[in-house]
């Protein structure tokens, strides 16, 4: 995947997180939001990239799902916060 294209993605994930305020956004909801703001839409390969990529600098949390453990939820983390600022 292309350097920018890896960091358009990355910054949006980041950006709609930091709008939940520490709140854990499941991906359901956050891949549309995501999607909102690039173009064209992240395809599946590079959202798994972007999202493994930001969980490895432990820029983004996974947090388990009471209700449904097979719902995937994330949240930014103060790293995540940095990062974007210097994004």
């Amino acid at each position: 995947m292309n350097y920018f294209r890896k960091n358009d993605i990355a910054r949006a994930i980041l950006q709609t997180l930091q709008h939940a305020h520490g709140y854990a956004v499941p991906e359901p909801s956050l891949r549309p939001q995501v999607n909102g703001l690039i173009r064209p839409p992240a395809d599946d390969a590079e959202w798994t990239a972007a999202t493994d990529m930001l969980a490895a600098r432990e820029s983004i949390v996974a947090i388990p799902a009471e209700i449904d453990p097979d719902l995937k939820q994330w949240a930014i983390t103060e790293r995540g916060r940095v990062l974007l600022a210097t994004l």
